[in-house]
């Protein structure tokens, strides 16, 4: 994955999700619920100018699979 607007390090992350668990792992730590899972990854960056404002409304596919499965709970 990436985000936008891509100031920042590493480039990319790598986030293994398990659906059917409702889990995740990234950077080889294990993710235990994927409500935590976008703070992670956000921990994991590394700015290099300025951080991005925040978006009203997330409509990452990471937003939309939170919301996803918030919503069938």
């Amino acid at each position: 994955m990436r985000k936008y607007p891509g100031n920042h390090q590493p480039a990319d992350l790598i986030a293994t999700i398990d659906c059917v668990a409702r889990t995740a792992e990234t950077g080889g730590e294990h993710v235990n619920s994927l409500d935590l899972l976008e703070s992670r990854l956000e921990a994991s960056l590394r700015w290099i100018f300025a951080t991005p404002p925040q978006a009203v409304e997330d409509r990452s596919l990471l937003g939309r699979l939170r919301r996803f499965f918030r919503d069938r709970s």
